[in-house]
């Protein structure tokens, strides 16, 4: 498998991005994933990074998630032939 290699966001910014969104709240998903709300954060801000796109909107009392203006695709999958 030659060509650009992409730079995938880690497993556990996923993992990370998923719980957060689901209880909108980065300690709350800190708890669930047995780790820090920094932890927690950090993975996040580096998921962002790495797509390019803000996911949540941080406020003073929690964070919701964002909604993407456009419908085009965040990223496209490469052939492997």
């Amino acid at each position: 498998m030659s060509g650009p290699r992409r730079n995938l966001p880690s497993l556990n910014a996923l993992r990370a991005f998923e719980v957060a969104g689901r209880k909108l709240n980065f300690r709350m998903a800190a708890d669930e994933l047995f780790v820090s709300q920094s932890a927690v954060a950090q993975q996040v801000r580096a998921l962002e990074e790495a797509l390019g796109v803000t996911l949540f909107k941080r406020q003073s009392r929690g964070i919701t998630l964002t909604s993407l203006e456009s419908k085009e695709p965040l990223w496209y999958p490469t052939s492997t032939a």
